[in-house]
């Protein structure tokens, strides 16, 4: 297990993983202009041609959602948001490889984020299942499938829980 899993509280039992919970106690930070840009590793599923993305605030009116806009296919643009900020039991583990290939060298240098959809459906859903985990630092970021945490693709943001009920 790497330095960066056992200070970011790496269950024993996970040999090759790194813990993240998005605590949420620092906000994205933002330039002056009120954006950031991402650059992914490995682009978003269903997304080959977008790696470079724009996240920016939307207003005070959509907080604490955000939009994430391809620089690379422009018109492609999701709505996001920190998923610890309407989930407190949100935890998932990172491989040592991806956790790698980001930089992350400690626990404050992860944010995550989640894509939200509203398709028909009253209430938006995130989803939880394919976090954007981001370096801080470097705003290099990947999305990761989690197939054993117990999360859903659409999660109604008024769930109250990550976990999917059973």
């Amino acid at each position: 297990m790497s330095a960066v899993s056992k200070a970011l509280g790496a269950a024993e039992t996970m040999t090759e993983a790194l813990m993240i919970e998005d605590g949420t106690k620092d906000d994205l930070t933002f330039a002056p202009s009120g954006e950031q840009f991402i650059a992914l590793i490995r682009p978003l599923i269903g997304f080959p041609g977008s790696l470079t993305f724009k996240l920016h605030t939307m207003g005070e009116a959509y907080e604490p959602f955000l939009a994430l806009s391809s620089i690379d296919e422009p018109g492609i643009e999701f709505i996001v948001v920190r998923p610890g900020l309407l989930f407190s039991d949100y935890v998932f583990a990172i491989d040592d490889d991806d956790a790698a290939a980001l930089g992350l060298a400690k626990p404050g240098d992860v944010d995550v984020i989640v894509l939200v959809t509203r398709r028909h459906e009253a209430v938006p859903t995130v989803n939880l299942m394919g976090p954007l985990v981001v370096n801080r630092r470097s705003r290099v970021a990947t999305q990761i499938v989690l197939h054993d945490g117990g999360f859903a693709a659409a999660v109604p943001v008024d769930a109250r829980s990550a976990r999917a009920k059973t």
